[in-house]
């Protein structure tokens, strides 16, 4: 997630169905509560063979909810929904039903900004 600078990554069963989303918060706040209980600010080598990051599977953090729009919806739709549920991101639908992406905050503020 830090190498492509993205927040969270839907995580998909061997049929390629969303089962739920990794986020970084999620994985931030896990970091920091491993952390709190073996009495250090931040557990080392998160990324390292016996690091945290590679003995926890994804579907051990992941939440199981993937809150999604649809392709052809309004982004207000998905605003709403960012700030209702108080995420940073939602799955995009294509109108198969299939997930074709994540529509983030950074998303929107982005494209508001190409408005100017």
């Amino acid at each position: 997630m830090s190498q492509e600078n993205i927040s969270s990554i839907i995580v998909r069963n061997k049929n390629e169905i969303p089962v739920g989303i990794v986020t970084f918060r999620d994985l931030f706040q896990l970091v920091m509560s491993m952390g709190l209980q073996r009495d250090t600010v931040f557990p080392r080598d998160f990324d390292s063979q016996q690091g945290l990051g590679k003995a926890l599977k994804a579907d051990e953090v992941m939440k199981n909810e993937v809150i999604t729009v649809s392709y052809s919806d309004d982004v207000s739709k998905a605003c709403e929904l960012l700030l209702d549920k108080k995420i940073n991101g939602v799955g995009v639908l294509s109108d198969n039903e299939e997930l074709v992406g994540i529509l983030s905050k950074t998303d929107v503020i982005k494209a508001i900004v190409t408005l100017n």
